[in-house]
């Protein structure tokens, strides 16, 4: 499950990922994201974006492991980040594809367990 709330960098992302073999469900606001999640139990990894409309992608990966605890995370910013309610692995903006891939798979792999702060 892909968030995030800027359309050309969730399209590349969604890009990216398809090309190198994964499904993703994009969600541009973290409402439409737990709408899909509602709808499908078969979702490995949350990444979003960090600072979005509605509510930060911190608070959403709060509700979301909340209800999924063994749902994997990956957070995505542009911006430095600041004191995190989440403990989890942070992919800085602008990222290459490369890096995007690596850090999803590290996510899926070991890397992507959640730590509430």
């Amino acid at each position: 499950m892909l968030v995030e709330d800027e359309a050309p960098v969730r399209e590349l992302v969604r890009r990216v990922l398809e090309d190198v073999g994964y499904v993703v469900l994009a969600a541009g606001l973290p409402s439409e994201a737990e709408r899909l999640l509602e709808e499908t139990h078969e979702v490995d990894l949350l990444l979003t974006d960090v600072v979005m409309p509605e509510m930060s992608g911190y608070d959403l990966a709060l509700k979301v492991t909340g209800e999924r605890p063994d749902m994997r995370l990956l957070f995505i910013s542009g911006y430095a980040p600041r004191a995190q309610p989440v403990k989890g692995p942070l992919l800085k903006k602008p990222f290459a594809p490369e890096q995007l891939a690596r850090a999803v798979r590290a996510a899926l792999d070991d890397g992507g367990r959640v730590e509430i702060a």
